[in-house]
């Protein structure tokens, strides 16, 4: 993958960021807290769904693609299962509409319920053609499914400024539906040419079989590793209010520019390490980019943590608390990034099985402290949860992947990270009454990591310089 495509991948995923954060004002001044934490619980809903019924089948896409000739083949393989266990259970589900819609949105309605489906339906769509496109390096495209979709949904929320009649949850999750089902047209225009033909080279297929093995334990762990991504909502909206959701959701999004960095990397990482597994250079190059990414997370959160007072000039008064909560929740994203780096051994030895464990035990201790921190801190205490958690899970991956494959040295990051998440749970949950010392403490950090990684900025100049 060369320096411009990652460029068109960037600028797309950048772009894309830039309007979720123009439309995250709109959606808190528009529409009433209630209805920004009954979005949130929609799109996290839809996707355990998408996750549970992908099977991982997704990921062994990923894993097989450069072995075999027929990819056409292999994405019919991957893609089939999932979706007729999909419609399946949508037929089912249909009997109990306006229980589930109550019992999740506190609203009944069986047109929220049909909303609902048809979403779940296009993310199905959407998670396997998006992977479809990164492995095919069609970047012009995938960066396209990242701007039009944001463009659209910016608009269709600025409209309820014009006719006030919109402003409702129904409205809202019709809005949401339309821009993933732009994503997923714009993905099938593109792929539609690719797939038409199909090469039937020498390599062999792939059995179902074989997908499953290496994809089923990668199912479990992505519903563990939903549990521990999205476990706080759901007991925020449990233990606390969906008021105090909203203000969660909304210092989630505003982490933009982490979740930015993740999906530009996890874009061009996918690709790109077993595309070194199958030229057999993955050992000498990954250790200097799991250094790098360290790096670049590292400095990311305390920098963001900084200027975080910018937030308090741009939401209503109501989400004021939201700038305390903006490095815990940088953390789980940018912790995501590292360990696909840094726990990469897991999947390139095929040992797959061993991923459900970590994430089960991480999300164990996420259920843990959000049980003992809502209560009485709110979002506050579900930001700091998240980011304990995330740190054990950066942790057991890193040294699970150690014993399988390679090992890499994590001592500098583990201390790094450690005072990364100490400074954001003390900001979270005290940060009303502790003035000027958190600047304080996030400027300590910064120059921990200068020292630990001074190394690194060389090798950083060098990448960008496309020399990688």
């Amino acid at each position: 993958m060369n320096f411009r495509t990652v460029s068109v991948y960037a600028v797309g995923t950048a772009l894309g960021a830039v309007l979720s954060l123009l439309s995250l004002p709109l959606l808190a001044w528009l529409f009433p807290p209630d209805d920004v934490g009954r979005i949130a619980l929609f799109q996290l809903s839809l996707s355990l769904i998408v996750v549970f019924f992908s099977f991982g089948l997704d990921q062994s896409y990923v894993r097989n693609f450069n072995e075999v000739n027929d990819t056409s083949r292999l994405a019919r393989s991957c893609l089939i299962p999932g979706f007729s266990a999909l419609l399946l259970s949508i037929s089912l589900a249909s009997f109990y509409a306006e229980i589930f819609t109550c019992w999740l949105f506190e609203i009944k309605s069986q047109l929220l319920f049909a909303i609902f489906l048809v979403s779940a339906v296009i993310l199905y769509f959407e998670r396997f053609l998006s992977v479809f496109l990164r492995m095919k390096e069609l970047s012009f495209a995938y960066s396209m499914t990242r701007v039009f979709p944001k463009l659209l949904f910016l608009l269709l929320v600025l409209c309820v400024y014009f006719f006030p009649e919109l402003n409702n949850f129904i409205a809202l999750a019709s809005m949401q539906g339309l821009s993933w089902l732009l994503v997923v047209l714009i993905m099938a225009f593109y792929l539609c040419i690719e797939y038409r033909a199909s090469d039937n080279g020498t390599q062999k297929n792939v059995g179902v079989k074989a997908l499953f093995y290496f994809g089923f334990p990668l199912m479990l762990n992505g519903l563990a590793f939903w549990g521990l991504s999205f476990l706080d909502r759901i007991m925020l909206k449990q233990l606390s209010s969906l008021s105090e959701l909203a203000v969660y959701s909304i210092a989630s999004t505003l982490a933009g520019v982490a979740i930015l960095f993740q999906q530009i990397f996890t874009t061009i990482w996918h690709p790109m390490i077993y595309k070194w597994v199958a030229d057999g250079v993955a050992e000498e190059k990954v250790g200097d980019v799991i250094e790098l990414v360290q790096l670049i997370s590292l400095v990311l959160i305390a920098v963001v943590a900084l200027f975080s007072f910018i937030v308090s000039w741009l939401l209503p008064e109501s989400y004021a608390a939201t700038r305390f909560m903006l490095p815990a929740c940088m953390v789980p994203p940018l912790f995501i990034m590292v360990a696909e780096v840094s726990g990469v051994g897991i999947s390139i030895s095929r040992r797959t099985r061993y991923l459900p464990m970590v994430t089960v035990i991480s999300m164990l201790l996420n259920l843990v402290l959000n049980y003992i921190l809502i209560p009485q801190f709110g979002a506050g205490g579900a930001a700091a949860a998240s980011a304990i958690a995330f740190l054990l899970y950066i942790f057991l991956r890193a040294e699970v992947s150690n014993l399988l494959w390679v090992r890499f040295p994590h001592g500098k990051f583990f201390i790094c990270s450690s005072s990364v998440v100490f400074v954001s749970v003390v900001v979270a949950l005290y940060g009303d009454g502790l003035g000027f010392i958190p600047y304080l403490m996030w400027f300590g950090v910064l120059i921990l990591s200068a020292v630990f990684y001074a190394n690194k900025f060389l090798y950083l100049f060098s990448l960008v310089r496309g020399r990688l």
